[in-house]
């Protein structure tokens, strides 16, 4: 990898990895967006799930053994918001700007190197976890 690739590669992981910092759990079922509000629900991290689901469009291309574990990050993200809060995310100019740098980037990733950020994304631990 080119030296500016491995800068590249350090600054998108070290953003998927503050967008892990959330501490949220599963990604809401479509129930969930008939039930009405709760003052408990967190507002989805936009660009940390275009982040994520960036590297997981790239990764299930590239690393199958990553799809699972990247799936989980998303739900950490989303917590407990509702279908109708992820999709809004999914409809900001914040997420489709994270989707899009993601995207970018891996396009110019060597393809001897191609299993490597998803590797690497997985091996960084999400901020907010102190084990």
């Amino acid at each position: 990898m080119r030296p500016r690739s491995k800068v590249i590669l350090q600054v998108l992981l070290t953003a998927l990895t503050a967008a892990m910092g959330s501490g949220a759990r599963g990604i809401p079922t479509p129930m969930a967006a008939a039930a009405p509000e709760s003052p408990a629900r967190a507002a989805v991290d936009a660009h940390a799930l275009g982040l994520m689901e960036g590297m997981l469009k790239y990764c299930a291309r590239v690393d199958a053994k990553s799809v699972e574990p990247l799936q989980y990050r998303i739900r950490m993200i989303a917590g407990n918001a509702s279908t109708a809060d992820v999709l809004r995310a999914r409809e900001s100019s914040s997420y489709r700007a994270a989707f899009d740098a993601v995207a970018a980037f891996v396009e110019k990733v060597d393809e001897r190197n191609a299993a490597r950020p998803c590797i690497e994304a997985l091996q960084r631990r999400p901020s907010g976890q102190n084990h």
